[in-house]
Parts: structure tokens; sequence; C-alpha cells
């Protein structure tokens, strides 16, 4: 659960800071398994079809559905 807040803050962090930038570019950054974490999943592509460029950290355990 703190995974996802600490994430949720980065996340929140750095669109903040790039609002005002041409490039809409967002790093999600998962502290574990990224096929664990749906969550995380959705919330990069929900960034991606507002017309983010996501790019994902983590690690790849298992399959994930992105």
């Amino acid at each position: 659960m703190v995974t996802y807040v600490i994430v949720g803050i980065i996340v929140l962090l750095i669109l903040k800071l790039r609002l005002g930038c041409k490039s809409k570019r967002v790093h999600v950054v998962v502290l574990g398994d990224v096929g664990r974490s749906p969550r995380m999943q959705f919330h990069a592509l929900s960034l991606a079809n507002t017309g983010f460029q996501v790019h994902m950290f983590g690690y790849l355990g298992n399959k994930y559905c992105l």
C-alpha cells in the first residue's frame, strides 16, 4: 500500500512539472513486479490514453497486460 502511495506522489509531481512543457512525458515507477501491479498498469494506460508518453520502470517477473 505504501508503495502505491509513493509511486502516486512521484507520478503527480512529474505531471505537475511537465504540464508547462511541450512534451508530455511521465515515468511510472513500480517498486516490485509490474505484472502483479494491475492498478499501476491501469494508471499508465490511462495516462497514455490522455496523450502522455509513458515509461514504466519495475521488475518483469510475470507477464503483464500493457
